[in-house]
């Protein structure tokens, strides 16, 4: 009988936290001494099992692919928040390289020849897109706007969305109820706020894994630090 894909009684085939696990500690060992675990190069491992890529792997650990690195034991690289100043050098460096507006290609090209690792997430986090931040940089570049201009730019695009009722209650379900600083629930007379780690301001998106729970006190008190 030919494979119906459509049987409802046929299981999915679902990743497990253990061989997960596993995974992840077999990719770590692989590497250079040294070296970080990073998604991409995870992803990108030939020996990987097919049905373990970070995706299914973050749906296992609440959506994050740093607590399946935790519980695997295994260093993760963080995000670094790059200044201003960085992403605007880095972008001059790949253009005089490939000696023309470069492309998100060029960047990849770059960093693996030059061994740094700035992508066009980078940009796009905080421009809204790479092709929105390539066309307000080339207005700055032609003397069409200011620095300022170009750094304002990025502002407006992070103008995010209001986090969702629904992504409120998963953070808060997954943080049980309590600020993940001081612990203190609303039966302690506390009124509990969904905080980002990485503040909007510096490129921080909506995701449940940039979420945390904190009270009015422990919230008001960070602002817009970023947590680490």
């Amino acid at each position: 009988m030919k494979n119906n894909i459509w049987d409802l009684s046929k299981p999915r085939r679902l990743a497990n936290q253990d061989t997960a696990i596993l995974q992840i500690q077999i990719y770590a060992k692989s590497l250079n001494d040294g070296a970080f675990v990073t998604k991409d190069g995870y992803n990108n491992w030939k020996h990987r099992i097919k049905y373990y890529s970070s995706c299914s792997i973050e749906r296992i650990f609440d959506g994050s692919f740093s607590k399946a690195c935790i519980a695997a034991g295994v260093n993760i690289k963080k995000k670094h928040i790059y200044s201003f100043d960085e992403l605007f050098e880095h972008i001059e460096n790949v253009a005089k390289w490939r000696n023309q507006i470069p492309s998100i290609g060029d960047l990849k090209k770059y960093n693996k020849k030059h061994n740094t690792s700035l992508t066009y997430d980078a940009y796009a986090r905080r421009w809204g897109s790479w092709k929105n931040f390539l066309k307000v940089f080339v207005q700055f570049k032609n003397n069409q706007i200011s620095k300022h201009e170009l750094i304002d730019a990025s502002k407006k695009s992070l103008r995010r969305k209001a986090i969702s009722k629904r992504s409120r209650a998963e953070v808060l379900a997954r943080d049980n109820y309590k600020c993940s600083d001081c612990g203190r629930t609303v039966d302690d007379g506390c009124k509990l706020h969904v905080h980002h780690k990485i503040p909007a301001s510096h490129g921080g998106q909506n995701n449940l894994e940039n979420l945390i729970t904190n009270c009015a006190d422990c919230n008001m008190g960070k602002s817009n630090v970023i947590l680490n």
